[in-house]
């Protein structure tokens, strides 16, 4: 089945044109993390917060871990 192309479908942005970059939402959070869990948990969870922080996801202001 051949598929059409519609001019706007191309993605080619005509010259004199400037390309305005969407503006992202920053969140910033506070990552709590009760001490009663085992620290193989506590590392679990902290290796996903900073695997999404890594993505730009959000930012992290403070890292606690409560008793």
């Amino acid at each position: 089945m051949a598929h059409g192309n519609k001019s706007g479908d191309t993605g080619v942005i005509p010259s004199g044109t400037t390309r305005v970059k969407p503006r992202q939402a920053a969140i910033t959070i506070d990552v709590v993390i009760p001490a009663f869990n085992e620290a193989s948990c506590i590392g679990g969870v902290l290796r996903d917060v900073m695997m999404a922080r890594r993505h730009d996801w959000f930012q992290i202001q403070n890292i606690y871990v409560i008793s």
